[in-house]
């Protein structure tokens, strides 16, 4: 399992922006999953034949929601905060120690 470990950078800066995250992708992508899991954003499925309406939507309740937009910082920020090098470092740590162990 890789939850923890790698995400793509461009989320990761995204998040750590610590502002809501608009991301327009599969809605089974992890990254996406992580957005809506910790409310950073609104994930729009590319796959979906409106998603320039949903897009648009969220732009727009973002900007005229204040309380909307700080609890989608508020969720960026703890994101960003799970899949940070800190966080992930000893899982890789504890990775390369079971692949040593193996031999």
């Amino acid at each position: 399992d890789a939850l923890g470990l790698m995400a793509p950078l461009k989320v990761n800066s995204a998040l750590g922006l610590d502002k809501p995250v608009l991301f327009i992708g599969p809605a089974d992508a992890h990254h996406a999953q992580l957005i809506t899991e910790f409310k950073a954003g609104r994930v729009v499925d590319v796959t979906d034949p409106n998603a320039k309406f949903h897009l648009a939507e969220a732009i727009l309740d973002y900007a005229r929601d204040r309380a909307l937009h700080q609890k989608a910082k508020h969720g960026a920020h703890e994101a960003a905060s799970r899949i940070s090098f800190d966080a992930a470092a000893p899982k890789y740590e504890q990775v390369l120690q079971e692949v040593l162990a193996s031999g």
